[in-house]
């Protein structure tokens, strides 16, 4: 439980640090891709001298690998793009849908069958769901529909990810993956690292740090636990971020946000027990 805890605590982190390099420091999505993956790479491979696990170099892994590479390609791309134009409110309360997208591709295609952790899920999703839902997000306009891709993609690639975990640890895994990634992006963008506005190095460096804390920790949640209890856990990070701004701002926390905040820890205990 406490890598799933680490991971809920490095979402959290990476996420309010991400807002806060478009909102404050104006960057393109290049340059965001370009500086988050360099140091994302950076820290993940620095994981390897005390994580690097047991793995297995046989040909059908490498494929799975290249399978993962292409789609977290895809996503990563449209995430920036989406996260630099659409208001952050919005860009959110789509993000909400990816546990419960996940937890049924999850329960569909990958065969992890606990009803009970399925169930918890579920309820939790929709809770999740309905606490951040407004009438506004019901109408999808151009940017919303690309949104509503990526966070299909980000979800598909969870199943892509506990395969390939068959051959490789969490952590050179993520390595391996986000260092591929980093070396597609300067090769699609064509950009100089010197680009990237200086102010913004200090917050990519905690951001790296803290996305690969996340993702390491959420890599080995899916092989220590399963992909949708893992999923289940996590959904609590966005609430960790919530507080943090009610608490900055010194405002009251919405009645719905108190109820789902209640039935997901409700969930986690149920599906835990």
């Amino acid at each position: 439980m406490l890598i799933l805890l680490l991971s809920i605590f490095g979402d959290a982190g990476n996420l309010l640090l991400d807002k806060y390099n478009f909102l404050r420091n104006k960057i393109t999505p290049q340059q965001y891709n370009i500086g988050l993956f360099l140091f994302l790479t950076l820290f993940s491979a620095i994981s390897l001298v005390w994580f690097y696990g047991i793995n297995d170099f046989q040909s059908v892994a490498w494929l799975w690998l290249l399978a993962v590479i292409a789609v977290a390609v895809i996503w990563n791309i449209g995430y920036a793009k989406v996260l630099s134009q659409e208001n952050l409110e919005e860009f959110e309360s789509f993000i909400l849908f990816t546990p419960l997208i996940t937890t049924l591709f999850v329960w569909l295609f990958l065969g992890e069958r606990s009803e009970k952790v399925f169930i918890a899920s579920l309820i939790a999703s929709l809770a999740f769901i309905l606490a951040h839902l407004k009438k506004n997000h019901l109408v999808l306009h151009k940017s919303q529909k690309y949104l509503a891709g990526v966070v299909v993609m980000m979800s598909f690639e969870s199943i892509l990810i506990k395969q390939t975990l068959v051959y490789f640890s969490p952590a050179l895994l993520y390595t391996l993956r986000t260092l591929i990634i980093f070396i597609v992006f300067l090769i699609i963008y064509r950009m100089s690292i010197k680009t990237i506005p200086h102010k913004s190095w200090v917050i990519f460096v905690l951001s790296g740090a803290c996305g690969a804390l996340y993702k390491i920790a959420q890599f080995a949640g899916f092989n220590n636990y399963g992909v949708i209890y893992t999923t289940l856990v996590l959904m609590l990070a966005p609430f960790i971020i919530l507080l943090f701004d009610k608490l900055w701002l010194k405002e009251r926390l919405h009645w719905r946000v108190i109820v789902s905040i209640i039935i997901i820890l409700g969930s986690i205990g149920y599906a835990t027990i």
